[in-house]
């Protein structure tokens, strides 16, 4: 297996992994219109040199992704933190101790990054995912919270309305 830094033509096989997720389904979209906003999202991605868009490639077929953000930090002592998300096994690959493959590769960039924390969330219903992190080594020590722009603003909008 190789893990390395994606390009532009990976884009359309991570997303469709993306999209078939169980939460995917219902927010990632494979048209020809999300498309062109999925490759202006990815020409930051990749302009951003603490940015790292991963893939796992087996046979010479992608069957892995990741997202890996370095997070240069003030608090812990200077600590610099790494965000891991947007992580993803092709289901036809699931099961395979592809996942724990991509995180240990995961872990040894960091290492190589000078990094001191790894962080990611996971959603609450993902109970399969929690374990998997867990075994990792990985320990549910705070509580995410999210604030969705799209929808705050969108509820602004329509109280001026009213």
């Amino acid at each position: 297996m190789v893990f390395r830094k994606a390009d532009e033509a990976d884009l359309l096989r991570i997303i469709e992994m993306l999209a078939a997720d169980e939460f995917g389904k219902t927010r990632e979209r494979t048209d020809e219109k999300s498309l062109e906003i999925y490759a202006a999202a990815f020409a930051k991605i990749s302009a951003d040199k603490n940015h790292f868009l991963a893939v796992v490639e087996l046979d010479k077929k992608i069957v892995g992704t990741c997202h890996l953000t370095i997070i240069p930090s003030i608090v812990i002592m200077a600590s610099t933190r790494m965000n891991i998300e947007a992580v993803r096994v092709a289901e036809e690959y699931s099961n395979q101790g592809i996942g724990s493959w991509m995180m240990n590769q995961v872990i040894e960039f960091a290492k190589q990054h000078d990094v001191k924390i790894l962080q990611l969330t996971t959603n609450k219903a993902r109970k399969r995912a929690h374990k998997f992190y867990e075994n990792l080594g990985f320990v549910a020590s705070h509580e995410g919270m999210k604030l969705s722009l799209a929808v705050t603003n969108a509820i602004s909008s329509a109280g001026r309305d009213l």
